[in-house]
């Protein structure tokens, strides 16, 4: 998850700069990556739990009874993992400095 969003920033950067550039605060830079991770996690945990109902559903001869409580405790997790995930490349992000990754390019 890290890695992924380091390398968002990376290709990012030039976008990155150009919002701050034209006066983009480092909090909604920060609150951008901050979704984004969250995004990630919320849909990675609503992923896993619809692959984990139809895999129960489908491949199981016995009945099946789908963990509710447990999925949602899940999807949290997956969402708060992710956000914690996301604070060094958000950090790495929000410090950027938009004149000069623009001057660089």
């Amino acid at each position: 998850m890290v890695n992924t969003l380091l390398a968002a920033v990376l290709d990012r950067t030039r976008e990155i700069g150009l919002l701050r550039a034209v006066g983009a605060a480092r909090s909604l830079i920060a609150r951008l990556f901050m979704g984004e991770a969250a995004f990630i996690g919320l849909s990675g945990g609503l992923i896993g739990a619809l692959a984990g109902l139809w895999m129960g559903t489908g491949w199981s001869s016995s009945p099946y009874i789908f963990p509710v409580r447990l999925a949602v405790v899940m999807g949290v997790a997956s969402t708060l993992c992710a956000i914690l995930a996301g604070l060094y490349p958000e950090r790495r992000a929000a410090t950027l400095n938009g004149v000069a990754v623009l001057a660089y390019e």
